[in-house]
C-alpha cells in the first residue's frame, strides 16, 4: 500500500503549528535549491509570507501519522486583472519524496485552485536540476526561460516558469 493510500496520511488545510515544519524544509539542500530564500532572515520572511495566507486557507499541508510530510500553496492575487492566476509553491520532507506525496499534494492544490478559488492558471518558477520533469509529467509546461537567474554557489542556475492550465482539470 502507498503511503497515500494509509488511513494515516491526510490533507488539510495548513495551520499555524505548520510553521516549523515549512522553517525546516526549507533548509533542506534539494528544497532549498527550489526556494530562493537563503539566509536566516530571507528564510523568515519567506515562511511568515506563506504563513500568512493559511488565514485564506490557500496553503494546504499532508500529514502522516499526524505530522506534516508536505506543504503546499496558493500565493493568491490581489488584483483584479490577475486574479485568475496564482504562484504555486509547495515542499516534500525528503524522507517521504518518490512515494506519492508530491502528486497528491499537487492533485490537492489544482482542486482548491479551481474549487474554492476559481483560478485559471497556476504557474511557479523551477530552477535548474530542480523538479521540472516531476511537473511536466503533471500537465505544466515551460513559458519562459532565463539563464543565469539565481546564483548557485560560484556559478548561477536557469529559471524556467512553468504554468499549467487548469481549464484542462486536475490532470494526473
Amino acid at each position: 500500500m502507498s503511503i497515500v493510500e494509509s488511513s494515516q496520511y491526510d490533507i488539510r488545510y495548513s495551520e499555524n503549528s505548520d510553521r516549523s515544519f515549512l522553517q525546516l524544509a526549507i533548509q533542506e539542500p534539494k528544497t532549498a535549491l527550489s526556494c530562493p530564500a537563503c539566509t536566516k532572515q530571507e528564510q523568515a520572511l519567506f515562511v511568515n509570507s506563506w504563513m500568512g495566507f493559511c488565514s485564506v486557507n490557500s496553503s494546504l499541508t499532508a500529514i502522516y501519522q499526524d505530522q506534516p510530510i508536505a506543504m503546499g500553496i496558493l500565493f493568491l492575487m490581489p488584483y483584479r486583472k490577475v486574479m485568475h492566476q496564482s504562484l504555486l509553491q509547495f515542499v516534500v520532507d525528503s524522507k517521504w519524496r518518490g512515494q506519492g506525496v508530491g502528486s497528491s499534494l499537487l492533485r490537492n492544490l489544482k482542486h482548491l485552485a479551481i474549487k474554492r478559488f476559481s483560478l485559471s492558471y497556476l504557474s511557479l518558477d523551477v530552477y535548474e536540476g530542480t523538479f521540472g520533469n516531476f511537473l511536466q509529467k503533471r500537465g505544466f509546461y515551460e513559458v519562459a526561460k532565463q539563464e543565469n537567474f539565481i546564483k548557485a554557489g560560484e556559478g548561477y542556475l536557469a529559471r524556467s516558469i512553468m504554468e499549467v492550465d487548469l481549464s484542462k482539470g486536475i490532470g494526473p
